[in-house]
């Protein structure tokens, strides 16, 4: 009776550890479980962090200020046409949704940039330049307007809580920098780092040989404005002439100068080799050289008087080739071997590829 009894209390006891073994068994595969499934949390959010910073850029605009870049940049309005035609050449044109300056109709185009790749930009909302129409520019809901150095317009925007970001080249590295910020913001980085190696180039390939004249081979430039008498002194165009090889006759005289008036003596005294004319002046090459006034200065004696390609100055990309041009008018015998309109239509093609 005794050992019956104790065997079926063995039996109830190994009934009891069986029981407890499956409980431990499945407290530990619940812990792992819950371990499993807390890592993989953990994992999916650091992930979508992750995500959330690839998206998001920071970049330092002209007023040195920080401004976040998402990828949900749309609906630009940018206030100068130079930032238009980066835009456009970059393949985003399509995110231009006002603007605050063109430039004016004329034949052949002044951007041809815009004339031959986004034309319906002259039909766009124009929000103004010099003077913001803040309720239109509100109305066209920007994700981003793009401005100049002005801090005026910035102090708008932020008034009205538009995102700006400021942009103004002052030197042809300045324009490569701006091309590849705009990409960053229109989300075309490699287009970006394509214009900018080929338009790179092009400055190396004028200013490997230009640094090496010496001074007694760098010619004198008078710059022709709007009228004879009228010049400039400005950093665009010194920077320009002394890339290829050259030098404002105004550069030493009036240093502190932008724009001004002369004299016909003050152009005798100075007898520049070259005289250019602005692309937008009403001046031609032949009322310079038919000038009787004009016939003993040096450039008209050789016939070195030029007219700019239309819309190939300035801070602007299409610059760039008017870069190439004066640099052959100076220095023919240096840059024989590069012709500014096929360079030119080189590039035109690229972006044509851009924006199929």
């Amino acid at each position: 009776m005794l050992i019956t009894q104790l065997l079926d209390l063995m039996s109830v006891l190994n009934i009891i550890s069986n029981m407890i073994f499956k409980l431990y068994s499945t407290l530990i595969f619940l812990i792992l479980l819950l371990f499993c499934l807390s890592c993989g949390t953990s994992t999916d959010k650091q992930n979508n962090n992750n995500n959330n910073t690839d998206s998001l850029i920071v970049i330092r605009d002209y007023f040195n200020r920080d401004i976040q870049i998402n990828s949900q940049i749309n609906r630009i309005v940018p206030i100068y046409y130079g930032e238009c035609e980066i835009i456009t050449a970059l393949g985003a044109k399509n995110k231009i949704v006002g603007v605050g300056l063109l430039p004016q109709n004329s034949n052949p185009p002044y951007s041809n940039i815009l004339d031959k790749f986004f034309p319906e930009i002259f039909k766009l909302p124009i929000v103004g330049d010099g003077s913001i129409n803040f309720e239109k520019l509100i109305q066209l809901q920007p994700d981003i307007v793009l401005i100049d150095n002005r801090a005026e317009i910035l102090k708008q925007t932020d008034k009205f809580k538009i995102k700006t970001f400021a942009i103004f080249p002052r030197t042809f590295n300045d324009i490569l920098k701006s091309i590849n910020i705009i990409g960053n913001i229109v989300h075309k980085e490699q287009n970006a780092k394509i214009l900018t190696d080929t338009l790179t180039n092009i400055l190396n390939t004028i200013r490997n040989k230009s640094v090496l004249l010496p001074k007694s081979e760098i010619p004198k430039v008078y710059y022709v404005w709007n009228n004879l008498l009228t010049t400039v002194n400005d950093t665009v165009h010194n920077e320009i002439f002394e890339i290829c090889g050259s030098i404002n006759v105004l550069k030493n005289e009036f240093p502190s100068a932008y724009s001004l008036t002369i004299s016909l003596e003050n152009l005798y005294k100075w007898n520049p080799d070259f005289i250019i004319i602005r692309d937008r002046s009403n001046l031609s090459v032949n009322d310079i050289l038919n000038n009787e006034n004009l016939k003993q200065l040096k450039a008209v004696k050789n016939n070195n008087v030029y007219k700019e390609h239309i819309g190939w100055r300035g801070y602007r990309i299409e610059t760039f080739f008017g870069i190439i041009e004066k640099s052959k008018w100076f220095h023919e015998e240096l840059y024989y071997d590069i012709n500014p309109e096929i360079e030119y239509q080189k590039f035109l093609n690229l972006i044509g590829k851009f924006n199929k």
